[in-house]
Parts: C-alpha cells; structure tokens; sequence
C-alpha cells in the first residue's frame, strides 16, 4: 500500500530545469484566454511555433525569454487585444508577421525588443511598439503604424504603411504612400 501512495503521489514541477518550454498550436483549438492575477508572473523561455490568434478582450504578457521557432502570423482580431513580449524577442533568422486578421478590431502589439538576424512585418490595421532592435533586426511596415525607440536594422515603410522612430540608426527605406 505505500508503495502504490508514492507511485500515485509524484508530480511533475515545470518547467524542467535545462528544457525550454514550447508551445504548440493546434489550428481547430482556441481557448479564450483568461487575465491572471499573479503578483509575480513566473519567467520561463518560451519557443513560439504556429503563430497565434487573439480573437477576444485579451491582455496576453509572456515574461521570459522568447524565441521564434519558424516564420509565422500573430493575428490581432479584437480592438481590445494586447500582446505584450517583455524579454528580448530572438527571430533566428526567421519572419514575425503581426497582422490584424479577419476579425473586427485592430488591438495592438508591444515588443520591447527584437534580436536578429530576422525580419519583423507589420500589415494590416493597428499599431505595434518594436522597442529597441538589433542591427541584423529589419522591420517591415506593409500596413498600422509601427513605432521604434531604437532601430538599429533596416526600416521598410510600404503603401499604407506608418513609422515613427526615435534614434533610428539603420536604413530607412520609404516606398510611395509610405509616410514616416
């Protein structure tokens, strides 16, 4: 009998010290995505594969370290959809499209900052923050507003598409119907 109540009593403590986290996205599968009311939001890295789609009031925060596992879309669909990447994003040679979707909004993305090489694209309507990136990091604003603090990398304002930077360092490339 205590052999079979410690078998049935061990648990597993993520994340696993030396493995990152990853997270999966199945594309029938979208959870409503709840607030959490943690005083103190635990840091863990996190590998983003698949994209994702905010389609309701979400205010979404990932706090660790935060890589991107393959080119893909982060569709803002709600006009009062937030995601928010505190830690610095590693793109790895790969494309982050931030685009508003079929959905009836257009919310807003803040990434405090970007670490190349990659690229970074804005379409679509609403705004995104790109903070500080690397001078391997490019942006590409093919629709909303992108602000920057800090870019370093090259800059591309398409038809349609608005930058506002502070301390831009990089190549900035203005296409006609692009405004800066």
């Amino acid at each position: 009998v205590a052999t079979c109540c410690a078998m049935l009593s061990t648990r597993l403590v993520l994340p696993i010290e030396g493995r990152a986290a990853t997270m999966t996205r199945s594309p029938r599968w979208k959870p409503r995505v709840i607030l959490s009311i943690s005083v103190k939001p635990v840091e863990m890295p996190v590998t983003l594969r698949g994209g994702m789609s905010l389609d309701h009031e979400t205010f979404l925060t990932f706090y660790g370290p935060c890589s991107i596992g393959s080119s893909q879309t982060f569709y803002i669909n709600h006009p009062k959809a937030i995601l928010r990447v505190n830690p610095p994003v590693e793109l790895g040679g790969r494309s982050l499209t931030v685009d508003k979707g079929p959905g009836e909004g257009n919310g807003s993305a803040h990434f405090e900052s970007l670490t190349g090489p990659g690229t970074l694209i804005k379409s679509g309507e609403g705004s995104l923050h790109a903070g500080a990136t690397t001078a391997d990091a490019a942006i590409q604003v093919n629709g909303g507003t992108v602000s920057s603090d800090d870019a370093e990398g090259p800059v591309t304002v398409n038809a349609g598409g608005v930058f506002h930077g502070h301390f831009v360092t990089g190549l900035v490339t203005v296409q006609p119907g692009g405004t800066v």
